[in-house]
């Protein structure tokens, strides 16, 4: 069996109940575990505190998320590092969003946030960390055809919750630093694994992006 406590792998933790399983598999099988929670949006800036005007929370779910994140971290026993990519977002993805909108284009900027964010200065931020792989929780799965230097990027497993379709731009480069713990996972599973570890967010609303 590989030891794999020198490999360090960062995650995206998000606050969510499929980033916090992904925590848990990497733990499982050794690897060496940190988490980053990024924050892309500034919210005090951007006057909209408490986000969707219909959830009147005191807190703004940004920040709720933050605290989510803040206690899988603990109970998991791992460090986790908040990062801003508020201006790398803004310039990458809302302008072009706002510019598409102009054209009377529907642009999807999940997809771009995935490719400019979460696999390009989130990957560089992971990088300077010292890790040798990221780690996101989505439902989606990659091959790494570490001979030939080709990597895969294949269907989730859980057919209702494959998310391939926002990672379709992103490089051979960037699938060749990334996990997908929860990939090869039902949703339900993936649940059950956060609550035999008594996370809170074990029960979480998903998000929607």
């Amino acid at each position: 069996m590989n030891d794999k406590s020198n490999t360090k792998v960062i995650v995206g933790l998000s606050g969510g109940v499929d980033s916090a399983a992904s925590v848990i598999r990497l733990k499982e099988e050794g690897y060496n575990v940190e988490a980053i929670y990024m924050r892309n949006w500034d919210s005090a800036l951007n006057n909209d505190l408490l986000g969707n005007p219909t959830v009147m929370d005191e807190v703004c779910p940004q920040e709720k998320d933050y605290q989510d994140a803040v206690k899988v971290a603990s109970k998991l026993g791992i460090i986790l590092h908040r990062v801003d990519f508020i201006q790398e977002y803004w310039d990458s993805v809302f302008e072009y969003f706002l510019s598409e909108y102009r054209k009377n284009r529907t642009p999807n900027p999940d997809i771009l946030c995935n490719k400019e964010i979460k696999f390009k200065a989130f990957l560089k931020k992971a990088f300077e960390l010292g890790a040798d792989y990221i780690a996101m929780g989505h439902y989606a799965r990659v091959i790494h055809d570490e001979k030939n230097n080709k990597h895969y990027l294949l269907r989730g497993i859980d057919a209702n919750k494959d998310q391939t379709y926002f990672l379709s731009q992103l490089s051979s480069a960037q699938l060749a630093k990334a996990l997908f713990p929860v990939g090869d996972m039902l949703k339900p599973d993936v649940r059950a694994l956060a609550q035999k570890y008594g996370l809170e967010v074990a029960t979480k609303k998903d998000s929607t992006g």
